[in-house]
């Protein structure tokens, strides 16, 4: 249209703004067709299964996780007020219990088992911003500190035995005794009654601002939680216990041990055989009294004894607890358009795993007595010192909160776009590499045309030499132009296929002489006119421009092609003689273009608008130029 109503800045903008595509063949044969529909049909069903059940139109993040947990004491207080509990529970002061992991490491000895007891909840508990640990035993031992008395040791002795009864005394060579009293383990009675207490909180950053916590009911949508416990004897082997918005989170140990799903579950395993079944299923959790030979260490105390492992109250045990968030459908998928209230409500679900192949535990601590005093190597101490086993609870979050965004569902279809133009790449390699009977191999040199300097030029120069007869034909003077006035001559000789008049109207035949030259008449020494360059580079397209050609043609070299030179140079001159005869015949010239138009410009010959359409012909109705003279 912009050549229409802007025709010169149409032509400043030509050479700025060209816009090029690729050229492509149309491969006829079926078999190919078939298997490029078959793949473009595959990809288009991928691409709308992916974005109807896979919510891919949807935009998703991963919400931002916070928790906040602690533990109450639950009935952890409970157990020390019975009767006798110390008596009544099996694992206080049982031989059974007593295990030897060995290099120092005793939970106790059949003289003298694991004891029970009941320490402050405070002194069995830790707290970190994403995990809590519940001490189950201990390693107890003391330790006292005083000067040697001499270089013998015996006062030492002496001292170490007064202070612990069967305490071991060291002495250092600066002077320094220490003596360490016997180990001890310890049981705290029913740890495993305490509660895990939990509160958890998200947002979101990027898409649809969205932030949620479990203990806020005053919030439209709400964040209400379900936590997910193994229970072999529930459908599908999951039981599930609902929390609403504003309550906190209160599991047991007992239950969240017993309720973990295992982290890893062999078949045949121990932890496979929890259930009751050796089906490589776990449906069951922990209980702290069972024997954990997942670790895999026997006790050392006895090697000649059948093996015997330790229990989960003395090893402890890792579980993770993780939290997920989404705004899934029931179906799991993404929710479409609707309230706000509905389409974001954000829903948790926790899960629990529990990690029985290792040992937990947080280490050591150590509480002085008596603060270190004196000179050093003559320092007086006391202190008592703990290294805990327990049920380490570290948490998790993560999720996918879905929300619609205009330019993200863009992106989405441009990339199935993409995916579907994977089936011309398969097409293609079928086509090019997997017809049999030599097809490919046509198809393929078909597609790949070799192209260099040597072979576009002789293709250029036999052209030329074609293109002479097609140029003669048209100058009918012989005058070296062709005009427009040859050119519609030429339509003139075309009859009708019923032979009922003339193929084309002059003034269609005057309008595509019309587009001709305002598109190849790009000389201005032939203004009006197509020299024999210009002739041959509008025949020859955009392969090269025919007067560079002229220029860049090497001359011939070589005496191998150099014995034909003069051969050729006297075939160009009788040639030439005949065209001056031609010539010397006609009466007089016809005057060039420019003098018999003055006032045309070069480079405005445009090809005019269409303003009406002859009911015979449909032609394009121009605006007629002066008439023609041939003087």
């Amino acid at each position: 249209m912009l050549e229409y109503f802007c025709p010169k800045l149409n032509e400043c903008l030509v050479p700025y703004f060209t816009y090029r595509t690729n050229k492509y063949i149309a491969i006829e044969v079926p078999i190919v067709g078939i298997v490029h529909r078959l793949v473009q049909i595959a990809a288009l069903c991928y691409v709308v299964f992916n974005m109807v059940t896979g919510s891919a139109w949807a935009y998703n993040e991963v919400p931002v996780g916070q928790v906040n947990a602690w533990v109450e004491v639950g009935g952890y207080k409970d157990e020390a007020k019975n009767l006798n509990p110390y008596t009544s529970k099996t694992y206080c002061s049982n031989p059974e219990y007593a295990y030897d992991y060995g290099s120092g490491w005793v939970y106790g000895t059949p003289a003298n088992p694991p004891i029970c007891n009941s320490p402050n909840e405070f002194t069995i508990t830790e707290k970190t911003t994403d995990s809590v640990f519940i001490t189950t035993a201990y390693i107890e031992n003391n330790e006292y500190g005083f000067p040697c008395a001499d270089a013998g040791g015996t006062a030492d002795a002496l001292t170490c035995t007064a202070q612990y009864t069967g305490g071991e005394v060291v002495a250092y060579a600066n002077g320094q005794c220490v003596c360490t009293g016997p180990k001890n383990t310890y049981y705290p009675l029913a740890s495993e009654k305490m509660v895990v207490a939990v509160e958890h909180f998200y947002n979101t950053r990027l898409g649809v601002k969205l932030s949620g916590s479990s203990i806020n009911n005053d919030v439209d949508p709400e964040l209400d939680t379900t936590v997910k416990f193994v229970d072999k004897d529930a459908p599908d082997g999951v039981r599930e216990v609902e929390y609403m918005a504003g309550e906190v989170i209160n599991i047991s140990v007992a239950d969240m041990l017993f309720g973990a799903k295992h982290a890893y579950c062999k078949e045949g395993s121990v932890a496979d055989g929890r259930d009751g079944t050796m089906d490589g299923e776990c449906n069951t959790g922990i209980t702290l009294d069972e024997s954990n030979s997942d670790q895999g260490q026997e006790d050392q105390s006895d090697s000649s004894a059948e093996a015997k492992y330790p229990s989960f109250r003395t090893t402890g045990a890792s579980v993770t607890v993780s939290i997920y968030y989404d705004n899934l459908q029931a179906n799991g998928r993404a929710k479409g358009l609707g309230p706000d209230n509905e389409k974001y409500k954000v829903k948790a679900t926790v899960e629990i795993s529990v990690q029985t192949m290792s040992w937990a535990s947080v280490g050591g601590s150590t509480t002085f007595k008596a603060y270190p005093t004196g000179e050093i190597g003559a320092e007086t101490w006391e202190l008592s010192s703990r290294y805990k086993q327990g049920v380490m609870v570290n948490f998790a979050q993560s999720g996918e909160i879905y929300s619609f965004n205009f330019f993200y569902l863009i992106n989405v279809i441009v990339e199935g776009l993409v995916l579907l133009g994977f089936a011309a790449t398969v097409a293609d390699n079928f086509a090019f590499y997997c017809l049999g009977g030599g097809q490919s191999t046509i198809l393929r040199n078909k597609r790949c045309e070799k192209v260099s300097k040597k072979s576009e030029f002789a293709e250029v120069g036999l052209k030329a030499a074609l293109g002479t007869q097609m140029f003669n034909y048209f100058d009918r003077d012989n005058n070296g132009v062709i005009e427009s006035v040859d050119i519609v001559r030429a339509f003139a000789a075309i009859e009708k296929s019923d032979g009922s008049g003339p193929a084309l109207t002059p003034e269609q035949a005057h309008a595509i002489a019309t587009a001709i030259m305002s598109d190849a008449d790009t000389d201005g020494s032939s203004f009006g006119s197509l020299d024999f360059a210009e002739f041959m580079t509008c025949v020859e397209g955009d392969a090269t421009n025919f007067t560079f050609f002229l220029d860049k043609v090497d001359d011939a070299k070589g005496l191998s092609v150099m014995e034909d030179y003069n051969d050729c140079l006297d075939a160009f001159k009788n040639a030439r003689e005949v065209a001056e005869e031609k010539k010397a015949k006609r009466a007089e010239k016809r005057r060039k273009f420019s003098e018999r138009y003055p006032n045309a410009k070069p480079h405005e010959v445009q090809l005019g608008r269409t303003s009406s359409r002859s009911d015979k012909g449909g032609g394009v109705t121009l605006t007629k130029p002066r008439s023609e003279s041939s003087v």
